[in-house]
């Protein structure tokens, strides 16, 4: 069964069709069910995150699961097939491994996406969709971005899409001091996000989210308000910067909703910072020359200033990369090998017991046990053989000679040394 990756990112799609074909949390469980009945898919894995969509198969038919992402998400198949790639065998276990360890990422070197892996990975888990290729391949990724986590320097001065947006904040208001933060949800974004605006001068901050519980939760972590996500608007009059980090299906603010809150205030400067896929604000909110809009894509060009002195540290751990990978093909290769041939001796089993017992019957009624031998030697030659022999019959011409020099090698028919061979 091949391995294959599928998917989306931010180099091969814009935040529209991202956010179109991203998966929330609710609907994974479902997702992932559904993926395991295509044809031939044995194993599946969806790592869904604001910048990328990967689904990864053992087994299938890429085109089918093109096809399955596009009318489960609703996109017209031809848009996700222009703005999709797929990966099969060794590259899909090198893109899993880039991705582990944050070379394929919007900011180089970023650690969240290995988390959002993780999650993934026990999502499938628990799920029981996943099985011992996956789970090898995950494992491995995640041991490899140890590796160049501590073997190179690419965490160097670490970033991530928080950190850029809360320098975007520190850009245009120097200090936060006293400025009224409002964040929209309490995930692992919205913490980083709360502490990140933290080390900027102590502002006022207010979580929202749609477990008050979990709001609260965090907000005693980092001595901040917490209200409900029904009970948000009353805050957003009174915000100076906004965060959006919650999962939705359609923007959660608009200007006009926007314009309604803040209507009281005089030329007042609002950041709106946009980290949800799908978008948490609408795009007409920019409209407002008093508001200064950023979503994900903005912030490719918002990176840290250590990002140059990633680079060099991104060779060496492309290298570690390309190693890691072939170390898996290796596993994968091995694994297919030993269940081909346990396959193979499952037939042959079958075969020699069907003849030993006819063997067993012609003792038992009597027959010479010499002719009964030479029977059974002839008729489990014959039995053995027959398919290999159709088989090279069946080929082309030009295949058969290169077939039968392969079974003369794996037989070691073609050498005419006696001495053993060296271990």
């Amino acid at each position: 069964m091949p391995l294959i990756a599928t998917g989306l990112n931010h180099r091969s799609a814009d935040v529209e069709l991202r956010e179109r074909v991203s998966f929330s949390p609710d609907a994974l469980p479902e997702a992932l069910s559904e993926l395991v009945t295509l044809p031939r898919v044995e194993e599946g894995l969806i790592v869904s995150t604001c910048n990328r969509t990967d689904i990864y198969t053992v087994g299938g038919q890429p085109e089918e699961i093109r096809e399955w992402v596009a009318r489960t998400r609703r996109v017209a198949a031809r848009d996700f097939a222009a703005h999709s790639y797929v990966k099969e065998g060794d590259a899909a276990a090198h893109h899993a491994l880039r991705v582990a360890c944050g070379l394929d990422s919007m900011v180089l070197g970023e650690t969240q996406i290995l988390g959002q892996m993780k999650d993934a990975w026990q999502l499938a888990r628990k799920g029981g969709v996943l099985g011992p290729v996956l789970e090898r391949l995950f494992q491995h990724a995640f041991g490899t971005a140890k590796v160049v986590r501590h073997s190179t320097a690419l965490g160097a001065g670490q970033v991530s899409v928080a950190s850029s947006a809360a320098r975007i904040a520190g850009e245009i208001f120097g200090s936060l001091k006293n400025l009224n933060v409002l964040v929209l949800g309490a995930g692992d974004t919205a913490e980083l996000m709360v502490r990140y605006l933290l080390g900027l001068g102590q502002p006022r901050i207010t979580i929202a989210n749609r477990s008050l519980d979990r709001a609260q939760q965090l907000a005693r972590q980092y001595d901040a308000a917490a209200c409900s996500l029904d009970a948000v608007h009353q805050f957003v009059g009174a915000a100076d910067v906004i965060v959006g980090c919650i999962t939705i299906d359609r923007p959660f603010l608009s200007r006009r909703e926007l314009k309604a809150a803040t209507g009281s205030r005089k030329r007042k400067p609002v950041l709106m910072l946009d980290l949800g896929v799908p978008r948490n604000f609408a795009t007409d909110v920019a409209e407002d020359p008093d508001v200064f809009l950023y979503g994900v894509d903005d912030l490719q060009s918002r990176v840290d200033a250590g990002t140059a002195g990633r680079e060099a540290a991104a060779t060496e751990a492309e290298r570690i990369v390309d190693a890691r990978t072939r170390e898996f093909a290796q596993w994968l290769s091995s694994r297919q090998l030993d269940l081909g041939l346990s396959s193979l001796e499952l037939s042959w089993r079958e075969h020699l017991n069907d003849l030993n017992q006819r063997a067993l019957a012609r003792l038992q009624a009597g027959d010479d046990p010499a002719d009964v031998l030479q029977r059974l030697q002839n008729n489990t030659l014959q039995r053995l053989l027959h398919e290999p022999r159709r088989h090279i019959r069946e080929m082309p011409a030009e295949q058969r000679g290169r077939a039968v020099q392969s079974i003369q090698r794996v037989f070691r028919l073609d050498d005419n040394d006696d001495t053993p061979p060296h271990s």
